[in-house]
């Protein structure tokens, strides 16, 4: 019991945080397509898990993977930041 209270409290176990820009596992695809949004006024930054996050204010932050693991993963992710971007 001692033990896992001293590691929920930052004992041994590191608690990763959000990083602002991107890290080398982005794909290609998602680094372009970071480097456009950031143009027309969003933020990118890369989560603890390594999940990319866009955000703007006033609008719903969209999420996706570092690595495009399906074709349509970076068509769906353009097409929401349009949709957001209309709004």
């Amino acid at each position: 019991m001692l033990s896992e209270r001293s590691t929920l409290e930052g004992g041994s176990m590191g608690i990763r945080k959000k990083q602002p820009g991107l890290t080398r596992r982005a794909s290609k695809e998602i680094r372009q397509l970071a480097k456009v949004a950031t143009a027309h006024g969003w933020s990118v930054e890369t989560l603890g898990s390594g999940h990319i996050r866009f955000t703007k204010a006033g609008r719903k932050p969209l999420v996706t993977g570092p690595t495009s693991t399906d074709w349509r993963t970076v068509k769906n992710l353009r097409a929401a930041l349009e949709r957001e971007q209309d709004e």
